[in-house]
């Protein structure tokens, strides 16, 4: 089989990365993992701002934009919707949040984002007796449809394999690259943690955090709102709930651990004031980078073999843009930003 492109890796930075290649009218096959990675576990949320910390996320604002641009025109193609709007709830803990929240909502660069008025009136359901703060132009994006959607509809049966990438199979040529009986001009790694035993990459400094993750069924439960605590609640339908994330960088397996659930179940039942049913305990390894900025670009020592990984939490509103500068740097030779390219580790790629 001759094709264009080797894809290996269908999360979303390898829907970015299909999606640039299918509206330019290249052919591609997918090698994707059988067991799920990061992007199917996560909840899907599309936000700008960094609401612990009280500043906006690295440049949210267009990326925003971008990939609501994005996911739109594909629930145009593939004629369902993947993009559920919905306003955060920000619960606060002391008056001390509420007064961060009242100076961060004053501020240019929040005022699209943060509703400066203290939501007193919280549904019973809920245990926030100092009120919550709303953040409105979010929501979540249905991520593990979205993928088998475009996987069942855009991407023919012959060109996506669901098998591990086994490194013994692959070989690079002089003017293509050969994967079993594969033979293409390039190949991309969008392999998100899995890229710390890729052996062109693994120097780069991916330092994959792992964490736990619950869906309940709390019927009752408000739906009008993504909940904010010390994690988040976010409604999925059919009175189901996504609740995460724990945090532990020093673990990188992606297997649930019982310090996560137990983490997960402290703070739920300290924001919950309802009955609920825990129907799955996952875990799994976010591909998160020292500097906090995506990796993007191509081998120093073969033109053929490129990345894109390191999305981290917000990959939502990272993967579309990276999508496209990885596309262009392939195909039109442009430059990438010198805050994604994979050259600022150079010395790690000698």
């Amino acid at each position: 089989m001759k094709v264009d492109v080797v894809l290996v890796g269908f999360g979303l930075a390898g829907l970015a990365v299909a999606e640039q290649l299918r509206r330019a009218g290249k052919s591609f096959v997918v090698i994707d993992q059988p067991q799920p990675g990061a992007s199917h576990c996560a909840a899907g949320i599309y936000n700008p701002t960094i609401l612990k910390r009280y500043t906006m996320a690295w440049e949210a604002p267009a990326l925003l934009d971008e990939a609501l641009g994005f996911y739109k025109e594909l629930e145009e193609v593939l004629g369902t919707s993947f993009l559920y709007p919905l306003p955060i709830a920000r619960v606060f803990s002391s008056i001390s949040e509420q007064n961060q929240w009242m100076s961060a909502s004053d501020q240019h660069q929040f005022k699209p984002y943060l509703v400066p008025k203290i939501q007193t009136e919280t549904p019973t359901e809920v245990n926030a007796p100092l009120g919550y703060g709303r953040v409105v132009g979010v929501g979540r994006l249905a991520i593990s449809e979205l993928l088998l959607a475009y996987r069942t509809q855009l991407i023919p049966t012959t060109h996506f394999r669901k098998e591990p990438f086994l490194y013994d199979a692959f070989k690079s040529e002089s003017k293509s690259v050969v994967y079993k009986d594969i033979v293409a001009n390039h190949i991309i790694f969008c392999q998100g943690a899995a890229l710390r035993s890729n052996p062109f990459f693994k120097d780069l400094p991916l330092r994959g955090s792992h964490g736990d993750m619950l869906r309940i069924h709390a019927p009752g439960m408000d739906t009008t709102h993504i909940w904010k605590s010390r994690l988040f609640v976010v409604p999925q339908g059919n009175d189901e709930y996504w609740v995460g994330a724990s945090f532990n960088n020093q673990c990188k397996d992606p297997v649930p651990t019982e310090e996560g659930k137990k983490w997960l179940m402290t703070h739920l039942n300290r924001l919950l004031d309802i009955p609920f049913t825990v129907i799955a305990h996952l875990g799994q390894v976010r591909p998160a980078v020292v500097d906090r900025r995506p990796l993007v670009g191509t081998h120093p020592n073969d033109p053929k073999i490129h990345l894109l990984n390191g999305l981290g939490s917000r990959g939502v509103l990272t993967a579309p843009q990276m999508g496209i500068h990885l596309h262009r740097s392939i195909f039109e030779n442009t430059p990438l930003p010198d805050t994604i390219s994979i050259t600022r580790f150079a010395a790690d790629l000698c």
